[in-house]
């Protein structure tokens, strides 16, 4: 039953699928049965790699997309070539307020993601309340305002967590 769920959720036609998933469940990257494992990651690094150096040659240069795919490429594939290079050209951009209003952004959007997924994996797994706590809290306390923090001070009520207590 999981398996027909997991085929159903993610539109799988071939066996074997292989898929790099973002915290929220996102697709980030699918291998179906056809193509070449090694060239998968290969693969999922050259899109985003070509992304980048297309806006970086851009006239002018979209300095939002560079940031996004930079990121992408620093964040999940930080032991390619690729992801080493974006790690190492973040300095050459951070000046530029345009590319660093959207690197935060991803940073905040990521941090807020992960959280999230950090909490209702504890929740599934049906941890200590203090060990649930502490995802709710850095939530609430650093993401006010968003949907996730609403989300996470409304499960915290829900499962009698107090978030204003240590951690």
């Amino acid at each position: 039953k999981e398996g027909e769920r997991l085929a159903k959720t993610f539109a799988l036609t071939s066996w074997p699928t292989i898929l790099i998933l973002l915290p929220n469940g996102e697709v980030l990257r699918r291998l179906g049965a056809l193509e070449v494992p090694d060239q998968f990651l290969a693969g999922c690094c050259s899109e985003y790699w070509n992304a980048w150096m297309g806006a970086e040659n851009a006239a002018p240069p979209d300095k939002k997309k560079i940031a996004e795919n930079m990121f992408v490429l620093a964040t999940w594939f930080p032991q390619t070539d690729q992801g080493k290079h974006a790690i190492g050209q973040e300095k050459r951009y951070e000046s530029d307020p345009e590319w660093k209003s959207r690197w935060d952004e991803l940073a905040k959007e990521t941090e807020r993601k992960n959280l999230w997924a950090k909490a209702d994996a504890r929740v599934k797994l049906k941890r200590k309340k203090e060990e649930i706590a502490e995802p709710l809290k850095a939530l609430v306390e650093n993401h006010a305002g968003t949907k996730e923090a609403t989300d996470a001070a409304a499960l915290a009520k829900k499962l009698g967590v107090k978030l204003d207590a240590p951690v």
